[in-house]
């Protein structure tokens, strides 16, 4: 008997999030407690294994509405096709704050590692990452500093991150690796300001 849990269960076809990169459909192929592992239709570009851990969502519609499990995702081995994602705060987290990604643009300050300074953009950010409108001298896998503006009041958040992947109009996928929590619930504070400004689309 095929293992279920809120609406997910083995061998169902679901969508499959992974931080800012573009969803895939996917389907599960084992399912427990604590993790999924899911096969992927379509290999993400580039691989999780180029990537390492990354957010992850598991959005699957039913009856009830959307069935949504959340976690940190990894590549399973050497296929790029297949990924675990374990349930960091156990299966019922059905959403984890910091991984709400909005868009929304807001000036930034990078710097690399040998001091050079730039002013970029953000296109979309969350508490895990943000994707910057450049600038195209980043490489993948390079470490820096980055300094958010999150108000003409307000200090810059600061953190430590790494690329970890560019878009085909050269926009650069940051993960943050470190940053003071306070730091962090400022910047969750702020995506869900964004959030809530934002114009509703009526239909």
């Amino acid at each position: 008997m095929s293992k279920r849990f809120k609406g997910i269960e083995e061998g169902q076809h679901v969508k499959l999030l992974m931080g800012d990169l573009q969803g895939v459909d996917a389907r599960i192929e084992e399912l427990s407690d604590s993790q999924a592992v899911i096969g992927l239709f379509k290999e993400p570009s580039p691989t999780l294994e180029q990537i390492g851990d990354i957010e992850g969502v598991i959005e699957a519609p039913g009856p009830r509405g959307l069935a949504r499990l959340v976690g940190t995702m990894k590549q399973k081995g050497k296929e790029p096709d297949v990924v675990i994602l374990t349930f960091d705060q156990g299966p019922e987290v059905i959403q984890r704050r910091q991984f709400v990604r909005i868009e929304a643009t807001t000036d930034v300050t990078v710097t690399r590692e040998d001091g050079t300074k730039f002013k970029t953009y953000t296109l979309n950010l969350s508490g895990a990452g943000l994707l910057l409108g450049g600038p195209e001298e980043l490489q993948i896998d390079e470490p820096i500093k980055v300094d958010i503006e999150v108000g003409e009041e307000e200090v810059p958040i600061h953190a430590r991150g790494r690329v970890v992947r560019e878009t085909p109009e050269h926009h650069k996928g940051i993960r943050i690796e470190m940053i003071e929590e306070g730091d962090r619930e400022r910047l969750i504070h702020f995506v869900f300001e964004k959030q809530r400004l934002a114009p509703r689309v009526r239909v």
